[in-house]
């Protein structure tokens, strides 16, 4: 079982079914460092950037989403709360369509796409959400498919999307459209089928600003905030 995480530096070579291939981590938008170096701040503030995120780029060496086991992070929102669509994980196909993702939301399900967070301001771990029962998923475009104003289980997501390839996996803030919406992220896990070292948290320090990441991304994220899919 490999595990890539936001934990590496910003870039490393892993095994997928058998083959070498290269992940590159990379980040987007208002991000900072944590206190002491651990992790990173990821703020929505409506009279800045507007949005920030940590992404894994895997677009050299796409992957299935089916091969994806582990999705998750530790987070503290150290201003606003979950909600406007975020935090969340958004997953990117690798075709060129405008919207070809699937979002996957953290916090507890209140039904109608409304997402509450279960321990405001303290630091939290979202679990594996690949094996969540919830309807936290969200698909606008991914593969093709769309559900709407609905959600799914990532099992559904799965039995209907599973084939389909991954260019990017990214953590999305961009919640902050009225009140400033902050989140320190300490880790940030994807596990797939491949092989690769597991890095241990105190490489967090190891991973500076200035990593690539300002280009693509953030002009993508610019013009697809969560107000256009909450």
């Amino acid at each position: 079982m490999g595990m890539r995480s936001i934990l590496a530096a910003s870039a490393f070579l892993f095994a997928v079914a058998g083959t070498a291939s290269a992940a590159t981590i990379s980040q987007y938008g208002d991000v900072t460092p944590g206190p002491g170096g651990n992790g990173y701040y990821l703020t929505s503030d409506p009279n800045g950037t507007g949005y920030a995120g940590l992404y894994y780029d895997f677009s050299s060496a796409p992957v299935t989403l089916s091969s994806i086991t582990n999705l998750s992070a530790t987070f503290q929102m150290t201003q606003g709360t979950i909600g406007n669509g975020a935090p969340r994980f958004s997953i990117i196909d690798t075709t060129n369509n405008t919207y070809n993702e699937a979002y996957v939301y953290f916090g507890t399900p209140q039904g109608g796409g409304s997402f509450t967070d279960p321990s405001p301001g303290s630091t939290e771990n979202t679990g594996n959400y690949v094996l969540s029962p919830d309807l936290r998923v969200q698909v606008n475009g991914f593969n093709g498919d769309s559900t709407g104003a609905s959600y799914e289980t990532f099992a559904q997501f799965l039995a209907a999307d599973g084939n389909a390839q991954v260019a990017y996996v990214t953590l999305d803030v961009d919640g902050g459209f009225t009140a400033t919406q902050q989140a320190l992220i300490t880790s940030f896990d994807v596990t797939t089928s491949g092989v690769s070292a597991v890095p241990e948290p105190s490489t967090w320090a190891m991973m500076i600003l200035g990593f690539c990441g300002l280009g693509f991304m953030a002009y993508r994220r610019k013009n697809q905030t969560a107000a256009a899919v909450a």
